[in-house]
């Protein structure tokens, strides 16, 4: 008899580990509603964690009611099944520590009496890196409720063995979380170290020119004799957006890049989408970007610019911004790498409008001002960024590599766990002794 462990992670479960079904581990909680508004405690779910919000706060999606919300209670565990299809990055499960209230677009699940919700938690977390939830409803339907599981045979260890794997794990993965962290820190240091050599360098401080021209502006206050101050909409032909629509993705077409798919020193495209052909050409009526034109994030993570360099057709989302340089005053590389400057940045931040659906809206963005020299002084200093940029490139990169790592490391730690294939017991000695997979050592010493 084949287990879902065994269908979705290829692990044979040990075989003190009794069977189970699904359906009687794992229930759907009904009937309750936060009637009379019993609770006013708001939950929400985001990246794989249950968190607070204010309930009176007036952004984002508000219900007529939070009668209509469903009271959980610690242990609960809250998935998000919905848009299954479009979004596949989220985690889509969490565990419940506090009393509180949650959509019931969610399904909040309680565990049996004789198990551990930790374990069970993870165990779903499991499913979920491994894709599993992508695979019901024969890969069409956009949402789907916990109860469209089949009831599978699952593999379930004592609860001794359950409260001793999660005990293992909660202090494991909190090591590994804690590395990504510190490491996610050096990132963030870099990015701003990033930002403010681009800003020193446009602005003429790198090369000790004569910064005479004060410009009463509060970004660029000081610049170069003959240097002037721009906007956004002095230097572009034209601002367009892409499409205001979910369209229908497809596995095969052309690339639909969204602002996640923009990073200030390369393309991110190994989760892009796909639009169909037919798609694509009705969307380019409107505008179609090619190389030199410089994109520009205006959703979700806004203020984020690229030069397209890119040798294939593809198309944006409404979340980024398409500008078309206006080549007789202005280098496009000079306007993305001024863009990416911490005087530039900070304007977008200022201009981006909402906390949770973020919005760097055209007309505010058209308004960002930019130090603008020469056509020829615009070269010397692309190229001069070009060069500089590399050494702070390459070690943004390789710690970014090791983030990754450490993230394969805890997920398939977390699998190998919940599924009996380490033994938690005598884990330690294991590692004491390097007796453990050569590509977990790697990422622990990254």
């Amino acid at each position: 008899m084949t287990t879902l462990q065994e269908r979705v992670h290829g692990a044979c479960p040990p075989k003190t580990w009794q069977l189970n079904k699904l359906h009687r581990v794992l229930r759907v909680r009904k009937g309750h509603k936060n009637t009379g508004m019993r609770e006013s405690n708001l939950l929400s779910l985001s990246y794989g964690k249950i968190v607070n919000k204010d309930i009176d706060s007036s952004e984002g999606l508000l219900p007529e009611s939070f009668e209509t919300y469903q009271l959980v209670e610690p242990g609960n565990i809250v998935m998000r099944l919905t848009d299954l299809q479009n979004d596949k990055r989220s985690l889509r499960q969490a565990l419940v520590h506090e009393r509180g209230i949650i959509t019931s677009a969610y399904d909040a699940l309680e565990v049996g009496a004789d198990q551990d919700p930790r374990f069970w938690a993870y165990a779903l977390l499991a499913l979920d890196i491994a894709k599993y939830y992508y695979s019901l409803g024969g890969g069409v339907r956009q949402s789907i409720k916990f109860s469209d599981f089949p009831n599978d045979w699952i593999a379930t260890p004592s609860l001794e063995v359950q409260r001793a794997t999660s005990d293992f794990l909660d202090r494991e993965i909190a090591k590994i979380e804690q590395l990504i962290d510190k490491k996610q820190q050096l990132i963030n240091l870099l990015t701003v170290k990033r930002a403010s050599h681009i800003y020193e360098t446009v602005t003429g401080r790198a090369s000790k020119d004569v910064l005479s021209k004060k410009t009463g502006n509060a970004w660029f206050p000081i610049l170069p004799d003959g240097w002037k101050l721009a906007r956004i909409k002095n230097v572009v032909t034209s601002i367009s957006d892409g499409p205001h629509i979910s369209p229908e993705y497809v596995d095969e077409g052309i690339p639909f890049i969204s602002a996640r798919n923009v990073k200030v020193d390369r393309w991110s495209l190994d989760d892009a989408k796909y639009i169909s052909h037919e798609l694509y050409r009705e969307i380019t009526k409107k505008s179609k970007p090619v190389r030199d034109d410089v994109l520009y994030t205006k959703g979700g993570t806004t203020g984020i610019a690229r030069l397209v360099d890119l040798e294939f057709e593809f198309h944006i989302w409404v979340h980024v911004a398409l500008l078309k340089i206006r080549r007789s005053v202005a280098c496009p590389a000079y306007v993305a790498h001024t863009l990416n400057s911490s005087g530039c940045y900070a304007q977008s931040q200022l201009f981006t409008r909402g906390a949770t659906n973020n919005d760097l809206g055209l007309n505010r963005m058209a308004n960002i001002c930019l130090p603008l020299p020469t056509l020829r002084e615009q070269c010397t200093i692309v190229d001069r960024l070009n060069s500089s940029l590399i050494p702070i490139d390459k070690v943004r990169k390789s710690i970014e590599a090791s983030v990754e790592r450490l993230r394969e490391y805890r997920s398939s730690l977390i699998t190998a766990a919940v599924t009996g294939q380490i033994d938690v017991a005598t884990w330690t000695t294991q590692v004491a002794k390097n007796n453990y997979p050569e590509q977990i050592e790697e990422a622990m010493r990254a």
